[in-house]
């Protein structure tokens, strides 16, 4: 709950009119969103590589529920927000903006996380479990309740 509320609390400091530009921001979903499809993919890598043991790849069955996978809705939320925010759909096009050095060590952090994040689940499938647990747990309850809270003070940002 208190990481919920810090969230929101420093979420208008990134987006206008309190910050001159919103790059941060979707900076930060990129990240966010390249994590949950190294997640996801390490997944169905396992799903579609017969090395793996009927057992693990039961798991992940079972660990994929419909309507539970984000990369897509992330990725659609990216390029929307990319094209609200006037800015480039590519990652790698931002990289060359003003905000180049902040953005490659963002990146370069991401990049760790994500390779850690697939090297564990295709070498150790059972972890799947620990990941979607937190990783699902954490989008579906802080995003309900972030939610709440916007909706319950009636800001707008449909005008990004």
């Amino acid at each position: 709950m208190s990481l919920n509320k810090s969230i929101l609390a420093r979420l208008p400091l990134c987006l206008p009119p309190h910050a001159s530009d919103p790059t941060a921001y979707y900076i930060g979903i990129l990240v966010y969103g390249q994590i949950y499809v190294a997640f996801e993919s390490a997944m169905a890598h396992i799903l579609n590589c017969n090395t793996y043991s009927e057992r693990d790849q039961d798991v992940i069955r079972r660990l994929q529920v419909s309507g539970l996978a984000r990369s897509e809705k992330l990725k659609h939320d990216l390029e929307l927000l990319a094209k609200r925010l006037k800015l480039p759909p590519s990652y790698a096009d931002i990289g060359k903006g003003t905000n180049t050095e902040i953005f490659e060590a963002v990146r370069g952090a991401a990049k760790q996380y994500t390779s850690h994040i697939s090297r564990n689940i295709t070498e150790k499938p059972y972890l799947a479990m620990a990941y979607a647990w937190t990783m699902y747990l954490a989008m579906f309850n802080g995003g309900r309740y972030l939610l709440r809270v916007l909706a319950a003070t009636k800001l707008n940002y449909q005008n990004l």
